[in-house]
């Protein structure tokens, strides 16, 4: 994982992370850019990075899924006047059709959604409680 400061002209590299055994297919910031949230290709795991310390996080399993990777990662939208709850969550998709619906700072499932079939992405709405799949 790379990140740059993008200045539009030289944009320089502030750091680089390095995963082991974890091949990275999606990641976002959380909703208040304190953290990114990564996931995998290969397993039905996530990963995430501490973005003022550096430090790589843990993000407990999610042992209510099938085997599988997860992907469509979507945050909920920055914290706002509004107070959406949304502002504290993400999504992922998963194997079967399957949404999960966690909270930022604990990084526990909420709920787990079932859809007719697999999902390709996911967004939360910026201006009310919503996920869109």
């Amino acid at each position: 994982l790379s990140l740059f400061a993008v200045d539009g002209e030289e944009n320089p590299k502030m750091s680089s992370h390095h995963f082991v055994k974890f091949p990275i297919s999606g990641a976002s910031f959380t909703p208040n850019g304190d953290e990114i949230l990564l996931t995998g290709r290969l397993r039905s795991e996530m990963r995430g990075l501490d973005v003022r310390t550096g430090a790589p996080l843990t993000v407990r399993p999610m042992v209510s899924q099938s085997a599988g990777p997860f992907w469509g990662l979507a945050t909920g939208p920055p914290p706002s006047e509004a107070g959406l709850r949304s502002s504290s969550m993400y999504s992922v998709l998963g194997g079967g059709g399957s949404i999960v619906l966690s909270d930022v700072a604990t990084k526990h499932v909420i709920r787990t959604m079932r859809m007719s079939a697999p999902g390709v992405a996911a967004v939360f709405s910026p201006e009310k409680d919503t996920l869109f799949t």
